[in-house]
């Protein structure tokens, strides 16, 4: 299912399970999130990275907002915070190209995360896939540089 094209995932969910026209755009388009395929919208490409790590919400949070913290996984200044909902969300501006992050952090349990990554506005394809390659990178520096628990 992952290299079907959108259409062929359409088209699958209404012959196989008749789904109408809106709820196969609804589905398609959660599956194609689901799996960090990008689209395109008129304020340029998209895409979205989900993991689950072993951390919990709390550490992985604070690892995107508080400054010393994400200079340990993240290049200096790249990401600057514009807005904060504590303590399941962070946006802010991507300062290389002025593309647009949401970051979400949702508690799965037994001290691990599910943390959603969200980047707007980028120029093209191209950037867009080296960035879906940046943020799977990225989640592995995470896990290296961020501790278990949070020191307060």
């Amino acid at each position: 299912m992952n290299r079907r094209s959108q259409q062929e995932i359409a088209a699958f969910l209404r012959e196989r399970h008749g789904l109408p026209a809106w709820w196969q755009q609804c589905v398609t388009r959660e599956f194609e999130k689901s799996i960090g395929r990008f689209e395109e919208t008129a304020e340029g490409c998209e895409i979205t990275v989900q993991q689950t790590i072993h951390r919990p919400a709390a550490a992985i949070y604070a690892a995107w907002v508080e400054e010393p913290l994400r200079n340990r996984w993240l290049r200096r200044s790249d990401f600057v915070p514009t807005s904060f909902d504590a303590p399941r969300s962070v946006q802010g501006r991507w300062k290389p190209d002025g593309s647009h992050l949401e970051v979400d952090v949702e508690d799965a349990g037994e001290g691990a995360c599910r943390l959603t990554i969200r980047q707007r506005g980028l120029s093209n394809r191209t950037r867009a896939e080296e960035m879906k390659a940046f943020w799977k990178s990225a989640l592995e520096r995470i896990l290296k540089k961020v501790p278990h628990e949070v020191a307060r």
